[in-house]
C-alpha cells in the first residue's frame, strides 16, 4: 500500500508541474516600434449568401497589390508616447 501511495504521489506531483499552453499576455505580444506587416490587397467581390453553415469560395478573387505594408513606429507627444501604424499613406493611433 506504501509503494502504491508513493507511485501515486509522484505522479500527482509530475502532473501539477505540467503546463498544458502558456497564456497570452498583452505586454509581450502588442505591436512595438519597428513591427512590420506585408498584407495583400484584394479585388472586392460579395461573398454570396450570410447565414450559419455557409461556405464561401475566395479561391478565383485577384491579387490588386502583392505587398501592402504596415509599418509601427512611436511617437513621442508631450508626455505621451504612442505606437503609430502606418498604412497607405494613413496613420492611425
Amino acid at each position: 500500500m506504501k509503494r502504491t501511495s508513493a507511485i501515486f504521489f509522484t505522479f500527482f506531483l509530475i502532473l501539477l508541474s505540467l503546463n498544458a499552453q502558456n497564456t497570452l499576455q498583452s505586454k509581450y505580444n502588442m505591436f512595438r516600434a519597428g513591427d512590420q506587416i506585408i498584407k495583400q490587397q484584394i479585388e472586392y467581390i460579395s461573398p454570396g449568401q450570410s447565414g450559419a453553415s455557409v461556405i464561401w469560395d475566395f479561391s478565383k478573387v485577384s491579387i490588386v497589390n502583392e505587398e501592402y505594408p504596415l509599418f509601427f513606429y512611436r511617437e513621442q507627444a508631450d508626455d505621451l508616447t504612442q505606437i503609430i501604424a502606418w498604412e497607405h499613406e494613413t496613420r492611425f493611433l
